[in-house]
């Protein structure tokens, strides 16, 4: 009589294990066939998305010389300065140096 209740037991739970969906497993699923169809360079991107969305920790950003790295800042200077004379020859509103720097986060 035990034995008749644990092979129900035991039925009842395949059944079950055999009607479950797990959703999770379906996303990664379509996730990782979406991935077979990119490009190398799309490819990299989405797999290092894919990985931080589960908990890896995002990749660091690439070091860049330091030179490069004052000019760039100074010719991004210069064109605000230049965007802001031509606002005030046409009559625009001035941008803050504050604003700008809320619009690029």
């Amino acid at each position: 009589m035990r034995k008749e209740k644990k092979d129900k037991k035991n039925k009842e739970k395949v059944k079950k294990s055999k009607i479950e969906f797990d959703l999770k497993k379906a996303k990664m699923e379509v996730l990782q066939l979406g991935l077979k169809g990119l490009a190398s360079d799309e490819k990299e991107d989405a797999t290092v998305r894919m990985l931080t969305k589960l908990g890896a920790k995002p990749p660091k950003n690439k070091a860049v010389n330091y030179k490069e790295f004052l000019a760039k800042k100074q010719s991004e200077k210069q064109n605000l300065l230049k965007e802001q004379e031509m606002r005030k020859l046409f009559g625009g509103k001035l941008i803050k140096r504050s604003q700008i720097d809320k619009k690029k986060m």
